[in-house]
């Protein structure tokens, strides 16, 4: 576990102090940590009195059995609509907690036929020609995200026609119909949710939880709802970074300094401020660190892979013009991350993220510092080249 890490000038490379173990030293710094591994569980009033057991999604208990179990679901984003279909057969009752309905489009998976197996095995071209074509409808799903009516209306009738071909009751379609655009939330992609939903042992609870009883999960309007389980599906702490590491940079000209008036912190930095970088990779004041799906990086409808391989690919010319001009150090001017921030910023103003709803795309102010507000492949353009003008 890397607990803090410390750039040290006269040295210039960076520090790494893991726990238990001989700090090391490194020159260059890339951090994988990833987004979504920060599990985010509500502070509720009474959790601690709570005598059943408690887990987030994300850090699943195998060892407690849910078979004949009361199981109380809070949160129905993309976590829950994978495992609720999946413990609803075992579970005895499962009370699902939904404060806000989300748009669900249908899953198109299918297995692949042998004819299927045989052309991609003989044809390796129609392999590329289908991801191609995943790509391109994804970017096409897109365009409703950064502002098409039409396409934000097709996604209105596809998932519309999705719920009512799965529920008949009128009162539950009413209580699974969103009153946000679709995608200002997470869109999800299921087949089996709504029926989950339908089980007879399957309760929906459209209200927020107030609190939690010795004995079970407490609505918004008091009422309690007797469990043995729950089962946190309230997603990660997406705009938190790099936490709970601590990454002391320099204290350099234009850059925000530490509270004690030395280091900046990065952590530190981007809760006091916007969580602003150079294409989600680089940071003023941090040399020779590399983040990947860092700020303003994150997506609504691609791959999150293509863009971490716009990434790699980016610090990998970053290294090798290093090695070219004999240099030892990388740091980007204060100038060009201010640029880019209210360039992105600018952008995102037009999009469905800025459209009203409240998701966990937005920090504590309501920015939106994690997802990129275009296309991939715009970002895969400003990723394709290395400009050392934009160091120092």
């Amino acid at each position: 576990e890397v607990l803090t890490m410390r750039w040290l000038a006269d040295q210039q490379c960076w520090q790494v102090d893991i726990a238990g173990q001989t700090p090391l030293l490194a020159r260059h710094v890339v951090l994988a940590t990833g987004p979504l591994n920060k599990p985010a569980v509500p502070d509720l009033p009474g959790l601690e009195g709570f005598t059943g057991q408690t887990f987030h999604s994300s850090h699943w208990r195998h060892d407690v059995d849910l078979k004949g179990k009361r199981v109380a679901v809070v949160g129905t984003g993309a976590s829950a609509v994978q495992f609720v279909p999946e413990i609803a057969p075992a579970a005895a009752q499962v009370t699902v907690f939904q404060r806000t309905a989300a748009w669900v489009l249908p899953r198109w998976d299918q297995p692949y036929g042998a004819f299927k197996l045989w052309a991609y095995r003989h044809v390796p071209m129609l392999q590329r020609l289908s991801r191609w074509r995943v790509y391109w409808f994804n970017e096409f799903v897109g365009m409703g995200f950064m502002g098409s009516a039409a396409i934000q209306r097709m996604l209105k009738r596809l998932s519309g026609h999705h719920l009512r071909s799965q529920v008949a009751d009128a009162a539950m379609q009413a209580a699974l119909t969103p009153d946000f655009n679709p995608g200002c939330k997470r869109l999800l992609i299921s087949n089996t949710w709504f029926p989950a939903l339908q089980r007879a042992n399957v309760q929906l609870v459209t209200q927020a939880v107030g609190g939690i009883a010795s004995n079970g999960v407490v609505g918004a309007d008091g009422t309690v709802y007797p469990c043995d389980v729950i089962i946190w599906g309230t997603g990660f702490k997406a705009t938190e970074f790099v936490a709970p590491m601590q990454i002391y940079g320099l204290a350099a000209e234009g850059v925000v300094r530490g509270a004690d008036g030395g280091a900046p912190e990065l952590g530190a930095v981007w809760r006091s401020q916007p969580a602003a970088s150079h294409l989600g990779i680089t940071v003023a004041g941090f040399p020779n660190l590399f983040l990947l799906v860092g700020p303003n990086t994150g997506l609504g409808h691609n791959s999150i892979i293509f863009m971490i391989e716009c990434q790699v690919n980016y610090i990998v010319k970053a290294l090798t013009s290093l090695r070219g001009r004999n240099q030892p150090v990388i740091q980007l001017r204060p100038d060009v991350q201010r640029d880019d921030y209210a360039a992105v910023q600018q952008k995102m103003k037009g999009t469905v993220w800025s459209s009203g709803c409240k998701s966990w795309y937005q920090n504590a102010d309501g920015r939106i510092d994690t997802l990129w507000p275009g296309y991939t492949w715009e970002y895969w353009l400003k990723t394709r080249r290395f400009n050392g003008a934009d160091y120092k």
